[in-house]
């Protein structure tokens, strides 16, 4: 028995402070009026794969919709490397 539909979880998993994981990028959501709201950094063990882009991809589309920014800083270049491959580098603000 479910208590539910089952939903697609759409959150980018991020890493905790003072963990031995690698730092894949930070996150930054900023509200219309470019204040930011929250941040955090998305990391794991290993190189990111294109399921990590996926996730920030549908991240931004949420933020957009609610007319929010989202900015990824501190990219590495494996990250940068896949988002270009995935054809979102204009999609998917870096600073």
């Amino acid at each position: 028995m479910t208590s539910g539909p089952r939903r697609r979880q759409t959150g980018v998993s991020s890493t905790a402070p003072g963990s031995s994981t690698a730092l894949w990028c930070r996150v930054v959501i900023a509200d219309g009026a470019g204040t930011t709201i929250a941040t955090w950094t998305v990391g794991g063990a290993g190189d990111p794969d294109l399921d990590v882009v996926d996730r920030i991809a549908r991240l931004r589309l949420d933020t957009k919709s609610k007319g929010q920014s989202l900015i990824l800083t501190e990219v590495c270049p494996d990250l940068r490397a896949l988002i270009t491959f995935a054809g979102l580098a204009d999609v998917l603000a870096t600073a």
